[in-house]
């Protein structure tokens, strides 16, 4: 499962589209349009991705049902952090401890 949040997969899917389930059997479209640095510290690594939806609406920051073609169905909590006129854009970070030699 963890394997599916690593950076380097979300970089190889830079661009590629996402579909968020909604209520009722609906769907959403979303492009991966950034994906962040990889930082890394002496106990954790974290980054984030931005997805952009290219409608008016606004989605609430939640935990959404995500499939992929390439990386498969996973949960990701997105938070709206801006919009323009090329769409709507949440944030998912992912933070990660690592695992420190005793």
């Amino acid at each position: 499962m963890a394997e599916e949040f690593e950076h380097a997969r979300f970089l190889e899917n830079l661009n590629a589209k996402f579909r968020l389930s909604l209520e009722a059997g609906a769907s959403a479209e979303l492009e991966l349009a950034e994906v962040s640095d990889l930082k890394t510290g002496p106990c954790q690594e974290w980054f984030s991705i931005v997805l952009r939806e290219g409608s008016e609406r606004i989605l609430p920051q939640r935990i959404y049902q995500v499939d992929s073609d390439t990386m498969g169905s996973m949960e990701i909590f997105i938070v709206p952090i801006r919009k323009t006129d090329e769409g709507v854009f949440y944030e998912a970070v992912f933070n990660r401890l690592l695992n420190k030699p005793e």
